[in-house]
């Protein structure tokens, strides 16, 4: 092969003069890949979670429990639970990590779905480098809730179906998520220094060797191509301090690579950016074989796949199988990246019977300790059985015209807790990019470049609301209309609030079990609050275990919030089979207590249409802990009133 002619790799990879100095986070002089501070495995700590260093001794890696092989895979998945929600900003709820079932695609809220596929190695064991790849997934899907817009992110899955056809979509979708996974590398870096670790062994899983990639294109100079073009790009975009040298043949496509990526991009046009970018590549480059076939096709009547047909259709559609054949075979470009956290695929050739199996977060010692499970007293004869279920959505038109109807009360809700949604900044100083710090010059010249400020966002602290309606049978009729009203109400008030989430269940007893049914009207499970149109008196209500269980459930969305309060909205006392009187109320009461000291769940009661008699307000809830109105609606600016107080006193 003759020799080549490259682009001085010293030099950055787009031109000065083209840009500022290549892609704009080029800038930051942070190689993810030198972690020589923590040489350290991350998961170390999880030893004896995921067994055999207790059991089998120490051998470099996981064992696979022996007993039950699965429960490495469950144990595993708790760990990236916990991990998953230490870094990003999004107030959509905690993020929920999940096995594939072979089919499920990521999306850019909600679940992070990860593949089993070679988590065990020959001999059935975990290594540590796996876990720490998994781990560093797991923080770039949590830190890409923050940084990929939704827009862009379904413009990229339209073209990422026409991808096996066209060229220009299958570049455009390749370029953007190596914009998307560099942004959120170097998100993930800049907030938490210490998990570069991670970042790089999921680097490392997830793209082929730098030297696989440069003979790829080192293959192509002779005949470029638009894979190649594109995967020089993306390689370097992911890797700004370990370039590929990149042949004199696509020096124009990096001169326009140069010019369109040069400035910051906006989450919103970075997939609009990508498609422009993979156009011009593709309108500098030859057409591809397979394309140029394809225009030339003809008509022919012949429909079967007869090769014995000689007329001039068939033998360029013949030609155009063997070109796609081909250009499958011999021109698949080598990954750089995990395609699956963007909305690909997501495969499982593992197990299917692990498919969609949840990680639990909190499953050590101190966080079951946490657990409200407190036994009714003298309730022998009574069933704790419980479940939970979650809501239909109900009639648009009707949840519409009721938004319509309330929607002068949801401003002024809104309204009053407005001061939450101003965000506060404040300079951070001594950094080496960001804005250039006038009084900090002198450091030059004692050879210190940090010199640089930044304008930190200051988050507000997070509170989440929970709503128990009581759905007994005498709750029937106008009294669950106007419940599910107010929830409505508020519940939407709030969720234009930055910094607020609410949740509302339903609960009533002895339906289909002997204890206690909850129903999830708007949760993380059920996001779609038009199911609070489905609310209606039922039968009994044993309040002690639906709050018990609510508050369990309502811990597991929002335990890391700083303030978690529960209101439960009810006509009456807790009456049913064998629950009722001062037992049962004596019951609420210490449900109530162990869910504000062992959970910070603060439990209020709502009394309406005059409910019940303060004393027994106080021995079910507690002093202070409860307030009993005339009607329903008097509740919402009660609890409106109550949830600005606590904002105002959160505020910094």
């Amino acid at each position: 092969m003759s020799e080549r002619n490259y682009r001085n790799n010293d030099e950055p990879w787009m031109e000065e003069g083209k840009a500022e100095s290549g892609w704009w986070f080029d800038r930051y002089d942070y190689d993810y890949r030198d972690y020589s501070y923590s040489r350290e495995s991350g998961s170390r700590g999880w030893m004896s979670k995921l067994g055999g260093y207790d059991d089998y001794g120490y051998s470099g890696w996981y064992s696979s429990h022996k007993d039950d092989p699965k429960r490495v895979f469950q144990n595993l998945l708790n760990q990236l639970q916990n991990s998953a929600n230490i870094i990003g900003e999004s107030n959509d709820g905690v993020l929920k990590v999940k096995w594939s079932n072979g089919e499920n695609h990521n999306e850019t809220t909600g679940v992070v779905y990860l593949s089993p596929d070679n988590l065990t190695n020959a001999e059935g064991c975990v290594e540590e480098e796996t876990v720490d790849a998994m781990t560093g997934k797991v923080y770039l899907a949590s830190a890409m809730r923050d940084t990929v817009d939704e827009d862009s992110y379904r413009a990229a899955q339209v073209a990422r179906e026409m991808s096996a056809k066209s060229h220009i979509h299958r570049g455009a979708v390749k370029i953007w998520e190596a914009i998307e996974t560099s942004i959120a590398r170097h998100k993930v870096i800049g907030d938490w220094v210490g998990f570069a670790p991670y970042i790089c062994k999921d680097s490392e899983r997830s793209s082929e060797a730098k030297d696989k990639i440069q003979h790829f294109i080192d293959a192509s100079s002779e005949k470029p191509s638009i894979d190649a073009a594109v995967l020089a790009i993306s390689w370097n975009l992911l890797n700004p301090s370990d370039r590929i040298k990149i042949p004199d043949c696509y020096n124009s496509c990096v001169d326009v690579a140069a010019n369109i990526l040069g400035k910051e991009i906006k989450p919103k046009d970075r997939f609009r950016t990508a498609f422009s970018l993979s156009s011009k590549i593709a309108s500098m480059l030859p057409s591809p074989l397979s394309e140029k076939v394809s225009s030339e096709s003809g008509d022919c009547s012949n429909d079967d796949d007869d090769d014995g047909c000689s007329c001039e259709d068939c033998r360029k559609k013949k030609r155009l199988k063997e070109a796609k054949k081909k250009e499958s075979k011999d021109h698949s470009a080598p990954k750089v990246l995990d395609s699956s956290l963007l909305g690909d695929r997501v495969k499982n050739d593992t197990d299917e019977s692990l498919a969609n199996q949840e990680g639990e977060s909190g499953d050590d010692e101190s966080d079951t300790d946490k657990k409200v499970d407190i036994q009714f007293e003298g309730g022998d004869d009574f069933s704790t059985e419980h479940e939970f279920l979650i809501a239909e959505a109900g009639n648009n038109s009707q949840f519409n015209s009721l938004l319509k109807k309330h929607s002068s009360v949801i401003r002024s809700i809104r309204n009053s807790l407005s001061f939450r949604n101003n965000s506060m900044r404040m300079p951070s100083y001594g950094h080496r990019s960001g804005d250039i710090d006038e009084n900090a010059l002198f450091k030059i010249k004692m050879n210190d470049d940090r010199i640089m400020l930044r304008s930190d966002t200051i988050s507000e602290k997070k509170i989440a609301l929970c709503l128990l309606v009581d759905e007994s049978g005498s709750m029937g009729g106008e009294r669950v209309r106007n419940a599910r009203d107010v929830a409505i109400t508020l519940a939407s008030a709030l969720g234009g609030v930055g910094g607020i989430t609410t949740s509302v269940y339903g609960h009533t007893a002895e339906e289909d079990v002997s204890g206690c049914t909850i129903r999830e009207y708007f949760t993380p499970r059920n996001p779609n609050l038009s199911s609070c149109m489905g609310m209606q008196g039922r039968m009994e209500n044993h309040d002690g275990f639906a709050i018990q269980h609510t508050a369990n459930a309502f811990y597991r969305d929002y335990g890391t919030y700083d303030r978690k309060i529960m209101f439960v909205i009810s006509d009456g006392q807790p009456a049913g089979t064998f629950y009722g009187g001062s037992t049962a109320r004596k019951h609420m009461k210490k449900v109530s207590d162990a869910c504000r000291s062992k959970l910070g769940v603060e439990v209020y009661g709502i009394g309406i249409d005059n409910a019940y008699e303060n004393k027994y307000g106080n021995e079910m809830y507690g002093q202070d802990n409860f307030v009993v109105l005339g009607d329903v609606f008097s509740s919402l600016p009660v609890m409106s009133r109550f949830i600005r107080q606590i904002a105002m006193t959160m505020k910094k």
